[in-house]
């Protein structure tokens, strides 16, 4: 089959595989609620076809949205999905739309775009056929890179992989200067960790428009998760993009409270290290979360956490942490009961570690 088309036939069987959520709603002329409505600003979507359409896109996706990433439970899109309700509503109702908008219709258009973006990358591969569209237009500079993932992450065979992946590159491909060997399309689709690599510094140095790394692609390809942490050691690393794990993995709420007490011990950093330090934090929690333990990056030459001031007054609260990561692993991820308190132990002691006067 000649390249060009390879890529289209792979999206293609995806979108007819992956379309768990009845389409439904995408063939009604109305929004994804009933009509006459009350409010400006669902007046508004019911008087606009093209509000009423993003209407039903924002739907469908919010819906496919609300499982977590490893199907265990409820994701935190119900949350994030209120915020951004009554953020739109405020800004457009009334007179409070004329801040700088030509129309209350733009208005509504301009923030819930803002949303589908962030949703059809979550949703890349659960409904590609409308998550797909959607960042080709929303966000054309890294459309391409969406594509290269969904492919990368549904495509068993690896040779059809290769020359999908990389047929999908080939458009304005640029070798990113970063002594990483990848200089061609396909070496940069050879495997997850190069595609992941050639993303994020490309997303970077070369792209605009932004790209987040959906949750459900790094717990299927774990090698995508090279292309988050420190790859420049500047105020660059704040753009490196980052996953939506946050809101797609269930929480662990004794290790977030005291990873967050622990943090706020530490000192606050002025220069261009900050960023540095949260980009390698943000990607330890990613692999932590979905126990990619040998992807973990850590630190070295830092004590046991035990043995630091922290690890002596809150000797309570870090065995809580550690026993809630291991039922976590033992639970949602099947981990073996052993190897998960271990694992968990590990965990917390390179997440504390990352934490650690983060301006050194």
């Amino acid at each position: 089959m000649p390249r060009h088309l390879l890529h289209i036939v792979c999206l293609a069987i995806l979108g007819l595989a992956m379309s768990a959520v009845p389409v439904s709603a995408q063939t009604t002329t109305g929004p994804s609620f009933a009509c006459p409505a009350t409010g400006d600003v669902a007046q508004a979507i019911c008087a606009d076809a093209q509000l009423a359409e993003q209407d039903r896109a924002l739907d469908t996706l919010y819906r496919a949205a609300l499982t977590d990433s490893l199907g265990s439970g409820p994701s935190g899109q119900k949350q994030i999905q209120r915020a951004f309700l009554r953020d739109r509503d405020t800004a457009c109702s009334g007179d409070a739309w004329k801040a700088g908008n030509a129309s209350r219709a733009v208005c509504i258009a301009q923030k819930t775009d803002s949303r589908l973006a962030d949703l059809a990358s979550t949703d890349l591969l659960r409904r590609p056929d409308i998550a797909l569209p959607l960042l080709k237009r929303l966000t054309p500079g890294t459309a391409p890179f969406y594509e290269a993932v969904a492919l990368y992450a549904t495509t068993p065979d690896e040779n059809r992989r290769t020359e999908a992946v990389a047929a999908v590159l080939t458009s304005g491909f640029t070798d990113p200067f970063m002594n990483l060997g990848i200089t061609t399309p396909r070496l940069a689709a050879a495997s997850a960790d190069d595609l992941a690599r050639y993303i994020a510094i490309t997303t970077v140095m070369r792209t605009s428009g932004q790209f987040t790394w959906p949750c459900d692609a790094l717990r299927r390809n774990p090698g995508l998760i090279e292309g988050q942490g420190s790859f420049f050691a500047s105020h660059m690393d704040g753009s490196v993009p980052r996953s939506d794990c946050a809101v797609m993995l269930p929480a662990v709420s004794p290790l977030d409270a005291v990873l967050t007490a622990f943090q706020t011990t530490q000192p606050e950093c002025e220069g261009t290290i900050r960023f540095t330090a949260a980009a390698r934090y943000d990607r330890d929690r990613d692999a932590v979360r979905l126990h990619l333990m040998d992807r973990l990056s850590g630190r070295e030459g830092k004590p046991p956490v035990d043995k630091q001031p922290f690890g002596r007054t809150h000797h309570a609260q870090l065995a809580a942490a550690t026993e809630a990561l291991a039922a976590y692993y033992t639970g949602p991820l099947k981990i073996a009961a052993e190897k998960a308190h271990r694992d968990a132990h590990h965990a917390v002691a390179v997440l504390i570690n990352d934490l650690v006067d983060p301006c050194e």
